[in-house]
């Protein structure tokens, strides 16, 4: 410490009084230190001193914050203790992370401080950027944190683009153990949706399993497809459909769902599903009263479209009628 001064009297041959010190000096913490402010307390018997203060609070890690040190110190044990309390808002790079800001506390004890804890704002591996909560190594500038946030930018591969999302990332010593939520997520003009990030994802490689709707409706051989819900596998630069349903609409005269089967090539579609007849539906003297259609698709090919039906002609007879819907079934 710096020098103080003594306000004393004798008593039985010793010194008692009160000790102030007004401190300048700089006294490490090991990867933190204290400076200025001022520590007082009682001496007896001209040699036990007592102190206790605030003093200033640097983090070396932690560079260009504010903080203090409830401190106390004892001539017995000749360490600082006590308890810390430290603010910090700018950019001190930790590895992968970069704290922006941290409020934190810590405890001093044998004048060494090696954790603090608290929580703030960071970026984690130019990736992830949000809200921190967690613990502090200073001494090896590792950090255990969980972090709620968003991507710090979009991530593009090729037709595929992940962006924002609302995420919650685990670090352990530094290290990205797990990541939850959604981000959102579009393959060109093609599908939108949310996906799930998996490991092996940085800035620029996208592993990640989205579910997704159609943009716009898809139309080929009389079928057309719209909306949805498709999973959507991302493997770097691989894309496949996993599996899905989406809405669908045959010749125009029935509607229904078509449940999707895997596929290699994201815009070709297989499946099957039924679509059943906007009736009643009135073909000349022929009244369709209902009817469905079931469907199969091969790679965006009507494979099968086999139909049965509840007809009634001239209002007099009611039947059933099985037909091949792959052909002009309306004529």
């Amino acid at each position: 410490f710096s020098a103080g001064n003594v306000k004393a009297a004798i008593t039985n041959n010793a010194l008692a009084g009160t000790v102030t010190i007004d401190n300048k000096n700089s006294i490490s913490l090991g990867k933190a230190a204290v400076s200025a402010g001022t520590l007082t307390g009682p001496m007896t018997n001209s040699e036990k001193v007592e102190l206790s203060g605030s003093l200033k609070l640097d983090v070396t890690a932690l560079p260009g914050g504010k903080g203090t040190v409830q401190a106390k110190w004892d001539s017995d044990g000749n360490k600082i203790s006590g308890q810390a309390a430290y603010e910090f808002a700018g950019s001190s790079t930790w590895g992968k992370i970069v704290f922006t800001k941290a409020s934190v506390t810590g405890e001093v004890a044998d004048q060494k401080m090696a954790k603090m804890a608290g929580s703030g704002t960071a970026v984690y591996d130019s990736l992830f950027k949000g809200n921190w909560n967690g613990d502090l190594d200073l001494d090896a500038e590792k950090a255990n944190f969980e972090l709620g946030g968003e991507l710090v930018a979009p991530i593009v591969q090729g037709e595929v683009q992940v962006s924002k999302g609302a995420l919650t990332i685990k670090v352990a010593q530094s290290e990205l153990k797990s990541t939850a939520g959604k981000v959102d997520f579009k393959l060109g003009s093609f599908l939108k949706g949310t996906a799930v990030l998996e490991e092996g994802t940085n800035a620029n490689t996208i592993n990640a399993t989205a579910t997704a709707e159609l943009v716009s409706a898809q139309s080929f051989e009389g079928v057309t497809l719209s909306k949805g819900s498709i999973v959507v596998q991302v493997r770097g630069p691989t894309v496949k459909t996993v599996s899905g349903s989406v809405d669908v609409d045959y010749k125009g005269v029935a509607q229904g769902k078509l449940s999707l089967t895997e596929s290699a090539e994201i815009r070709r579609f297989s499946g099957s599903g039924k679509a059943n007849l906007k009736a009643p539906l009135q073909w000349g003297d022929i009244k369709v009263l209902s009817g469905a259609i079931d469907l199969a698709l091969k790679n965006n090919t009507v494979d099968r479209a086999q139909g049965q039906m509840k007809i009634g002609y001239l209002d007099k007879v009611e039947g059933q009628m099985s037909f091949d819907a792959t052909k002009d079934f309306t004529a």
